[in-house]
């Protein structure tokens, strides 16, 4: 039977690297961790994982709550997460709130059960309180700051972003930019609002409230949003994120407004899929394969004790397609 030795010789490394490839104690080269693998195969050697379990005490598997798996946002995050994980041989639970926070407390008290050795959360469907009483184990939230000092955070400056977008279309001629959103709140929402309102201010703009419309944050409440602009168009419309921007496009379209001729358009997120819609969607990019990679790194060297806790925030950047004129 062949032994870890036996797969370091025939793959050219040390056992030691053979062993932070295989159990996720150190970061490897993709290349070096492919060249092990395959040794492995080769030679049909697998290492036990309860053992290793029992000997270091961990599950080797990290859980990954999202809101809302039907949002092209999210899978997005979640891949980046998985291969990062895999890297550290790490495996991953994928749980789906359905955008529920009794949901999401389930699922959170489901991977505690599980005793996954860490915890990532995507959005803010997990109330506080149950992320404070679960402190002990390592945390991180992607896009939602729970402001508590053992939960690490990696952002995006939604302010920043929002308030670019704005600026363009105000450079571009355009006055009357409304505002389509889901629910205001505090957080994510509130961010990407404050940066709209403060593009307004900074360029003498007063802001209007009857140019934001609440909704749900998906296609059809795009579209109902902009299906309400019917009698007094704006010059412009700034989305939430790029779903809802796709339902604005669609209503544009049946209503017989020209995107970019009448108005222009811009979303958030940068999803793949705006790429192909007509016109392709002008939108904010947010870093969503680096997010998601930051953050499985920072909770892995967490898990193992290489760092502390921390806040990261990255930069988002405009991405102008036909949408706006």
């Amino acid at each position: 039977m062949a032994t870890i030795k036996d797969v370091a010789k025939a793959a050219g490394v040390s056992i030691s690297t053979v062993s932070a490839a295989l159990n996720g104690t150190a970061p490897v080269k993709e290349s070096t961790r492919q060249k092990i693998l395959e040794a492995c195969e080769a030679l049909g050697y697998r290492p036990n994982r309860l053992a290793r379990g029992l000997k270091t005490k961990r599950s080797y598997t990290i859980g990954v709550i999202i809101p809302e798996l039907t949002n092209p946002f999210f899978p997005e995050v979640v891949r980046a997460i998985e291969h990062k994980a895999k890297e550290y041989n790490y495996n991953t639970i994928l749980c789906d709130t359905d955008d529920d926070p009794e949901v999401g407390l389930s699922d959170l008290h489901l991977l505690i059960e599980k005793q996954v050795d860490g915890i990532i959360l995507i959005g803010g469907v997990i109330p506080r309180d149950a992320i404070l009483s679960s402190r002990r184990l390592p945390t991180v939230a992607i896009e939602k700051d729970f402001n508590i000092p053992q939960v690490s955070c990696v952002m995006a400056d939604l302010m920043g972003g929002a308030y670019e977008a704005v600026s363009h279309l105000i450079g571009m001629g355009c006055r009357r930019i409304a505002y389509i959103t889901c629910r205001m709140g505090k957080g994510v929402v509130y961010r990407r609002f404050e940066g709209y309102k403060l593009a307004l201010k900074d360029n003498q703009i007063p802001f209007d409230a009857s140019l934001v419309r609440e909704s749900s944050p998906d296609f059809e409440g795009g579209c109902e949003a902009m299906k309400s602009f019917k009698e007094v168009p704006p010059d412009a419309v700034f989305s939430y994120n790029d779903v809802m921007a796709m339902g604005a496009l669609k209503a544009c379209s049946l209503m017989g407004v020209r995107i970019p001729g009448d108005m222009s358009i811009v979303g958030f997120d940068d999803i793949d899929a705006v790429s192909f819609t007509s016109p392709p969607l002008s939108t904010v990019a947010l870093p969503k394969q680096e997010m998601g990679s930051l953050a499985t790194e920072i909770l892995i060297n967490t898990i193992l004790k290489k760092e502390k806790p921390r806040n990261v925030s990255l930069s988002t950047k405009l991405v102008i397609r036909k949408s706006c004129k």
